[in-house]
């Protein structure tokens, strides 16, 4: 399809080209060819993207509004948010939060000073949001895992007598039981209650860099929970950190975001019938390797899918034109069938993409001695910061609260949210991670 998906116009020629190709735009003549089949207007159409293509969507639907039939109309067309793009999106909320306010990079506990000893040569790409997603991506979930680390130490130091590091406390041999007790106190000790118990302190007995490591520390923590439940493909579990990412999006200013997955939720769970809700969460994810731990969101499948038909085989130089990349489009599973036939045959080791877990312990040790230099798990009466990190939760539910549906309205239609590019990296390495 030569179509341009930046406007509501080209959105729904391309739903409408969709329809064709599948065989059921015309629905007099699929009743026809299949009369075992009941009418396709009875049947929801699920289109899953970005939250650009939902909005045109949308738009779409609004502007068709009066037309006769289901079809016209686009009714039975419903916009599923992607996974892969939400990622992102949780991932510049982040960023926002940490990275985006100059004076919350000078403290030697904040997340800017900690990037040196993980992307020493990205660290001003990282701080000025030039980086791209999968550099962002991995520098959270590294640190936030060294972090945690550290507050394991800390913990075993309070809870266990004679045990300083994580090394003496394995030698042990604990049981699970024992593990257990201590990731519940520790789930404990970096709670949003507990911080809120230590804001309440006086100004004088405050450790404000103290506080931004706790806040850190579960914004990370939520983050990475995030990805594990789509790697899992646990969809209630997704559901339930979705509901905290909204006042998230809300409170830095991705209000279109938070407006976007409040409305999909409350549809999913109090709108639709059971039956089209179901399907919607079964239909969120996809496996194409079939193997544990490897769902992704169908958005990601698309962006595949994109980058095989103009990247790989799209033709290069002056050979990639639009009509040479529509030309072999639907030849591109044949292309790749025939290289793993060759591959076979020839005794030709694939190029894997897959390959093993890095080996980060030498990186997790530099950045735990700069965490202990830093005393950023000790809280120290009157150490003060250039930046004081805000609670993103509270200020998304103020904002919610406080604005009346005309302010909304025009928030959204001003808000000048732009989607981050998926580049082949993104692509390639969301597989893998």
């Amino acid at each position: 399809m030569e179509l341009s998906n930046s406007k509501v116009d080209g959105n729904i020629a391309t739903i409408e080209t969709l329809l064709r190709q599948g065989g059921v735009y015309d629905v007099e003549k699929f009743a026809k060819q299949r009369p075992e089949i009941s009418n396709p207007e009875d049947h929801f159409i699920f289109f899953h993207g970005d939250l650009g293509t939902g909005d045109r969507i949308q738009t779409a639907q609004l502007r068709r509004s009066l037309e006769k039939t289901i079809r016209l109309r686009l009714q039975n067309v419903i916009f599923i948010p992607g996974l892969f793009h939400i990622k992102m999106a949780c991932a510049d909320g982040i960023w926002r939060i940490f990275l985006e306010p100059r004076e919350a990079r000078s403290d030697e506990t904040s997340f800017f000073s900690l990037l040196p000893a993980l992307r020493p040569g990205d660290t001003s790409k990282i701080a000025g949001g030039t980086c791209g997603y999968q550099i962002l991506n991995e520098s959270i979930i590294h640190i936030g895992r060294a972090e945690r680390l550290g507050w394991w130490e800390k913990i075993i130091e309070e809870n266990v007598p004679g045990c300083k590091t994580l090394d003496e406390f394995a030698e042990r041999e604990p049981s699970w039981d024992a593990i257990e007790k201590l990731a519940v106190s520790l789930a404990k000790h970096v709670s949003s209650k507990r911080l809120r118990e230590i804001r309440k302190k006086p100004d004088k007995k405050r450790d404000y860099q103290y506080e931004n490591t706790l806040r850190r520390t579960q914004y990370f923590l939520l983050y990475e929970e995030t990805a594990h439940s789509i790697r899992s493909g646990d969809v209630g579990r997704v559901e339930t950190c979705l509901r905290k990412w909204i006042p998230i999006f809300k409170g830095v200013g991705k209000h279109k975001y938070a407006a976007m997955l409040l409305q999909f939720l409350t549809d999913v769970h109090f709108v639709y019938p059971p039956s089209l809700s179901k399907s919607i969460r079964y239909n969120w994810f996809c496996n194409i390797s079939g193997k544990e731990m490897k769902c992704q969101g169908q958005d990601w499948l698309v962006e595949l899918n994109n980058w095989l038909t103009k990247g790989i085989y799209g033709g290069h130089g002056s050979n990639n034109t639009v009509d040479r990349v529509v030309k072999e489009s639907v030849l591109i599973q044949l292309f790749r069938d025939i290289i793993c036939i060759i591959e076979r045959q020839f005794g030709i080791n694939p190029k894997l993409t897959r390959h093993g877990e890095p080996d980060m312990r030498s990186t997790y040790t530099e950045l735990r001695r700069l965490m202990r230099e830093s005393n950023m798990f000790n809280c120290m009466e009157g150490r003060k910061t250039a930046h004081l990190i805000r609670d993103a939760v509270e200020a998304g539910m103020y904002r919610f609260a406080s604005e009346s549906s005309a302010q909304a309205d025009d928030i959204l239609d001003n808000s000048n949210e732009s989607e981050q590019a998926v580049t082949e990296e993104d692509i390639i390495m969301e597989s893998v991670i």
